[in-house]
């Protein structure tokens, strides 16, 4: 009888349904490819100079307003879509990991940045952006910021205080990363230009990223318990940071961060918007990263 080798016809079979599986793929997203090919010259490149810069490609702003649409799938599928920025690709917020989502207090959403696919890929990307979209109006506008204005930046945590979203950890390109402090970026929610916080004091929990759904994930897999995050019980995620990623006290925000040097580590840190301090950064284990975003009974 069989032990553990499949036998030839079986490893046959399984090669032609992944060929299948692979040409059906191919032929769902060519019209999108063609279009993309046909269209690629008459797609404007932004000239990224003005803190912000805003957007004024029509594809892009499409891609934005109809995220089911054709326009968007067409960029979905595209492999590289021009960019003066240093953008390998530009990608649709649908399509993205590792963005931050803020509602402000006069209902407006504001998506910050994120990243497209991971580093092994050819289209891996960090973004540098901004999408603001009005639901009382059906407004969408999409602010771009110079490299040395804002980095491109992925797995942050945001939280409004005041007149500003606060962008604070990234995982970030290697060549951005400064191991002993911590990225802290304000956006302005009047103007949406973006500014580097100068960070006080000794205090620093240095390069962090956001703790994401993932990482949730992982520590309820790791104790055979539901992942509450995940509506069916899951145990991972899509890579977005956490729901509430930061708590906000009177201007002391607080969330638990991992540190991209160490492998499962997870810090709980306050940065305190008031004096530009952080005055907090405390090591955690599971279960006490759990109770941080657990809902309460």
């Amino acid at each position: 009888k069989f032990r553990g080798v499949p036998p030839a016809d079986e490893e046959e079979e399984e090669e032609e349904e992944e060929e299948e599986e692979e040409q059906d793929w191919t032929a769902q997203y060519q019209p999108q490819k063609d279009w993309l090919q046909a269209n690629l010259a008459k797609i404007q490149v932004e000239v990224v100079n003005d803190n912000p810069t805003l957007c004024t490609t029509t594809e892009k702003l499409e891609a934005l307003s109809d995220p089911t649409g054709f326009t968007r799938k067409a960029i979905a599928a595209a492999w590289c879509l021009p960019d003066q920025n240093d953008h390998k690709t530009w990608k649709a917020y649908a399509d993205r990991m590792g963005p931050s989502k803020t509602v402000l207090d006069d209902g407006r959403i504001v998506r910050i940045a994120g990243e497209y696919e991971d580093y092994y890929d050819p289209g891996f990307c960090i973004f540098n952006d901004v999408w603001v979209y009005n639901p009382a109006t059906d407004d969408h506008k999409l602010y771009l910021y110079p490299r040395s204005t804002f980095p491109p930046t992925d797995f942050h945590a945001a939280a409004q205080v005041g007149a500003h979203v606060y962008c604070i950890g990234s995982t970030g390109y290697p060549e951005h990363r400064t191991p002993d402090i911590a990225q802290v970026y304000r956006l302005n929610t009047s103007d949406f230009s973006m500014e580097k916080v100068v960070t006080q004091g000794e205090l620093n929990p240095g390069w962090v990223s956001a703790c994401t759904d993932m990482d949730v994930g992982r520590i309820c897999r790791n104790k055979s318990q539901p992942n509450f995050l995940d509506e069916d019980g899951g145990d991972e995620g899509d890579g977005c940071v956490c729901g509430m990623a930061l708590k906000n006290n009177n201007g002391a925000l607080t969330g638990i961060f991992t540190k991209v040097s160490e492998k499962d580590s997870y810090y709980k840190c306050t940065f305190d918007t008031n004096t530009n301090t952080w005055t907090a950064v405390t090591k955690v284990d599971a279960d006490e990263v759990l109770g941080f975003y657990k809902p309460e009974q």
